[in-house]
């Protein structure tokens, strides 16, 4: 019975450690966003409305 605990306990801590692997490739594209951003203003406001809509087609 304690076998069942601890198999369920393994795979936690396996997955905890790769998580702050790929944290850090997530700054790296960060400072690529905004560089696109002030060059595409009205562009950023087209894909906003376009998510909106799609969250709200499936929603409905």
């Amino acid at each position: 019975m304690a076998t069942t605990p601890l198999f369920l306990l393994s795979p936690i801590p396996i997955l905890n450690p790769q998580s702050p692997i790929p944290n850090p490739q997530s700054p790296i594209p960060n400072p690529q966003s905004p560089i696109p951003n002030p060059q595409s203003p009205p562009v950023t406001t087209g894909t906003f409305t376009i998510a909106r809509f799609y969250i709200a087609s499936p929603s409905t």
